[in-house]
């Protein structure tokens, strides 16, 4: 006979009534652990422009250029591509309104700026704006890579 698991105080079980714990956080608590998110990433050294995959305001995005010879990627698949490249800072934003409002009023997300390789820097000025009176971490990496 197979014993009986009580799951009602598990964490990982979501509530019965379809509610969202974390939505019960205050604002500033959850603008306080994307902070808390943000920092090690922002932190690491990458290989490419952080604007490459930022989406606006107006919810467009930048393109993704494909590189070598691979077959074209499907719609689902260039969409998983961008999910997974998206920085923690533009993630958390696109989970749902509640954390979108709340990410992009939280200026430490958006005041680690790099620009990488040539202009133009079409969304540096998203970051900009968002990042309001922060203190900005600037750098700029002007050396480009030529292809073999």
């Amino acid at each position: 006979m197979a014993d009986v698991i009580d799951l009602t105080s598990n964490p990982f079980v979501p509530p019965k009534d379809g509610r969202c714990l974390i939505n019960d956080l205050p604002s500033e608590l959850l603008a306080h652990i994307f902070t808390l998110g943000w920092t090690p990433e922002r932190d690491q050294e990458p290989d490419e422009d952080d604007f490459e995959d930022v989406d606006s305001d107006d919810g467009t995005y930048s393109t993704i250029s494909s590189e070598g010879s691979e077959p074209e990627p499907t719609p689902q698949e260039q969409e998983e591509e961008k999910e997974r490249r998206l920085p923690f800072n533009v993630l958390v934003s696109h989970v749902c309104s509640r954390w979108r409002a709340v990410a992009i009023e939280n200026p430490l997300l958006w005041s680690h700026i790099r620009f990488v390789g040539t202009p133009p820097y079409d969304r540096a000025t998203t970051y900009l704006e968002r990042a309001k009176a922060a203190p900005l971490a600037i750098t700029v990496d002007r050396t480009t890579m030529t292809p073999t």
